[in-house]
């Protein structure tokens, strides 16, 4: 298959259910599925806190004991930015989704 066309293939109704399917996988594999450019960046996703220091952004983490809020130190999800060099188009993706925690006490949910 050519890259325009892996570029313009829509899944189908059996491919959207399989989670096997990378047909639009293509931004882990170097190709921009907006332009299909051929140079991607891959960046660990970062926020920088008020003291300066980096923190890796998640989905989600374990609540905190004492203090209210997400204790970083236990990340679920840790997530990954694909860029690309030609038009900036960016796609996240989470590390390891099928161990991501649902329910109130992390802020998920499924929809």
């Amino acid at each position: 298959m050519t890259r325009s066309a892996r570029r313009n293939r829509w899944p189908n109704e059996n491919e959207t259910e399989n989670p096997g399917f990378t047909g639009l996988e293509e931004m882990k594999n170097g190709i921009c599925t907006k332009c299909g450019h051929t140079e991607v960046i891959r960046a660990k996703a970062a926020d920088y806190a008020g003291d300066s220091q980096e923190k890796e952004m998640s989905v989600t983490a374990d609540p905190r004991w004492v203090m209210p809020g997400r204790n970083p130190a236990y990340p679920h999800g840790r997530l990954y930015l694909y860029t690309c060099r030609s038009c900036g188009y960016t796609e996240w993706y989470a590390t390891k989704p099928e161990q991501i925690p649902i329910g109130e006490d992390y802020r998920t949910e499924i929809v």
